[in-house]
């Protein structure tokens, strides 16, 4: 059968970009980082797709978990343009390392097949070299809403594998209806979840709560403790399964009903019966339930597909939450709850030790999640330095770029929580994109032993081996 993929302008290229070596660096700077010497946690500013490409080196199949909430090309928001793809130097000149016409990110007005294109191209291989960082045992969360969800599964499909795809998790990111909506107030958000080998892949079960083990009770004080019922028939006639069962205590018999049966063999109920196991009521006249005991059920929950706002956040969490560190919730007016980001981890089965990954870091809610998270583990963070706009409350504060916004607010969380966070690695290195610090090898050929001259000093003046 001739598998099917989704095709757009522009894929090859898209595909090659993926494969092109970059060459660019990521020079520290300690300056701006926090326990430089002791941290395992990386901030890095720049462009993602170039980022990801250096990081192979050092961390190809090392990731455990990746969470992006990528740009929602929603025609408010703002994407990477096509030439930001292309080449290292496009990105230099966009963040002011090199003059030109001021590349800013445009709002995307364009026709819906052009906007489509464009995201496609954007996220292709970021996707492709993100699935190389994970370990087989890893795990991708994308958020995305309603108007890309169907191109990002269909991506998603063809380079994790849609044998791979996990669920598609629904979040219920706001409580009130939007009352001035044309059609239908939006109230949740997908993540889409990946992993990199299902087979190798382990889900972790959430806690158990006080609400979930409220359903066990005792009725009957039996010694094998809280029990809730669960249903002994199947929604289908079975004729081997279609007997009658008989409670022994009042020789009263029942039958499945109507077009059911049984759920298991009559010698298996007549064992269940025996050990107890089989509940009739309290007046004995009840249809019979099987006992399924607090004691015996897993230590914790299957993960379910709707992620409830009472249980992860929403987004007005999220704004709170930057309102506490900033004194202004329009600093970042779409961050994440880091309960949610959490939530993730646990669904992941994230340890100590572990690297999280998050290469659209915004404000960098996920080095919070991070830190307040059961597990002791490191980030990797990457946001490009987008320019903030002049009319924003970010712009006001005193943030030049988005990335500024990520740093300062690591460094509050920090500040601000000291005694919460004794024992946990509280830093961050900080690193830039930039060219690389060895020169180009390009030779006279007229003249091959000045060349070798020339490039005698193979790191470009002002750098250090400690760039490389």
């Amino acid at each position: 059968m001739k598998s099917m993929a989704l095709s757009w302008h522009g894929k090859k290229k898209a595909r090659q970009i993926a494969l092109t070596p970059s060459t660019g660096t990521l020079l520290p700077c300690p300056d701006e980082s926090v326990n430089w010497d002791t941290t395992q946690n990386l901030f890095i500013k720049g462009d993602n797709l170039e980022v990801l490409k250096l990081l192979q080196k050092s961390y190809a199949n090392k990731v455990k978990m990746i969470y992006i909430d990528p740009p929602y090309n929603t025609g408010k928001e703002f994407i990477y343009p096509d030439r930001f793809q292309e080449n290292l130097n496009t990105y230099l000149k966009y963040t002011g390392q090199v003059d030109d016409e001021g590349m800013k990110f445009s709002s995307n007005t364009e026709t819906t097949g052009r906007k489509h294109t464009n995201w496609l191209n954007m996220m292709y291989p970021r996707l492709k070299l993100a699935r190389q960082l994970l370990r087989s045992d890893g795990v991708i969360f994308i958020s995305i809403d309603d108007n890309e969800v169907a191109n990002l599964r269909e991506i998603c499909n063809e380079i994790y594998g849609e044998e791979n795809l996990l669920s598609n998790l629904i979040w219920q990111k706001k409580y009130s209806p939007q009352n001035d909506a044309k059609f239908f107030s939006d109230s949740h958000e997908h993540i889409l979840c990946f992993a990199k080998n299902i087979s190798e892949f382990e889900i972790g079960i959430l806690p158990r709560t006080d609400d979930a083990n409220a359903r066990y009770k005792n009725p009957d004080n039996d010694p094998r403790g809280p029990w809730k019922s669960s249903d002994l028939t199947r929604q289908e006639y079975r004729k081997r399964d279609y007997y009658p069962i008989v409670n022994p205590v009042n020789g009263k018999e029942f039958y499945p009903p109507s077009g059911n049966s049984w759920g298991r063999p009559s010698d298996k109920v007549k064992e269940l019966i025996n050990d107890g196991r089989i509940s009739f009521g309290s007046e004995g006249n009840s249809i019979p339930s099987l006992k399924r005991f607090l004691s015996e059920v897993k230590q914790g929950i299957t993960p379910q597909t709707i992620w409830e706002r009472k249980d992860v956040g929403d987004t007005q969490e999220g704004k709170k939450i930057v309102k506490n560190l900033f004194g202004n919730a329009g600093i970042f007016e779409t961050a994440k709850p880091p309960r949610l980001i959490q939530r993730a981890m646990l669904v992941a089965n994230v340890s100590d030790g572990d690297i999280v990954l998050d290469f659209f870091a915004g404000s960098c809610t996920t080095y919070q999640a991070a830190l307040q998270f059961e597990k002791q583990i490191r980030t990797i963070l990457v946001q490009l330095p987008e320019i903030c706009d002049e009319k924003t409350e970010a712009y006001k504060a005193g943030f030049k770029t988005v990335a500024d916004i990520g740093r300062a607010r690591m460094v509050k969380y920090l500040e601000t929580n000291r005694d919460k966070l004794l024992g946990r690695d509280c830093g961050f290195r900080v690193f830039a994109l930039s060219y690389s610090s060895i020169q180009l090898w390009n030779p006279d050929r007229t003249n091959l032993e000045a060349s070798l001259f020339s490039h005698e000093e193979h790191l470009i003046k002002g750098r250090t081996e400690q760039d490389i």
